[in-house]
């Protein structure tokens, strides 16, 4: 996270994750660990920078937790009848 320029007053404070609710209609909800907070000049012109990540993140619109998983098996099993069409 980059904070703002400005007085100390107007940075936000960081405590624990962040939580992120991504893709409403299938509710994942991600908490990101903050781990270290950088001066507005000490970075580029990115505002967030994710290092790191498992899978990097469920396609669009697979159906939830259960659609991802259900994604994930088919993947993994090449002769599954939708393999071919993931």
């Amino acid at each position: 996270m980059v904070l703002a320029r400005g007085p100390i007053q107007s940075r936000p404070a960081c405590e624990g994750p962040l939580s992120y609710e991504y893709d409403f209609g299938d509710s994942w909800e991600h908490k990101i660990p903050v781990e270290k907070l950088l001066a507005a000049d000490a970075v580029s012109a990115t505002v967030a920078l994710c290092l790191a990540g498992a899978r990097a993140c469920p396609p669009e619109d697979c159906g939830g937790v259960g659609g991802y998983e259900n994604l994930l098996k088919v993947l993994r099993n090449r002769r599954h009848p939708e393999h071919a069409s993931m």
